[in-house]
């Protein structure tokens, strides 16, 4: 494995597990976030080349 590819797979790994920690962490504490009413249409408009950023401006940081 060149180093590169270790240091890309370190970093994508990384943000899985913090997502899923976070994730985890929201669903325990009951402090979950509807994610479809903002981040998913905003993730729909850019796959259709038409970005929004008003859905992300509504969504926690």
């Amino acid at each position: 494995m060149s180093e590169e590819l270790y240091h890309l797979s370190a970093v994508v790994l990384g943000t899985i597990a913090r997502g899923l920690a976070a994730t985890v962490l929201a669903n325990i504490t009951g402090d979950s976030y509807e994610h479809r009413s903002t981040v998913s249409p905003w993730f729909r408009s850019i796959f259709y080349f038409q970005p929004e950023p008003a859905p992300m401006a509504r969504s926690p940081w």
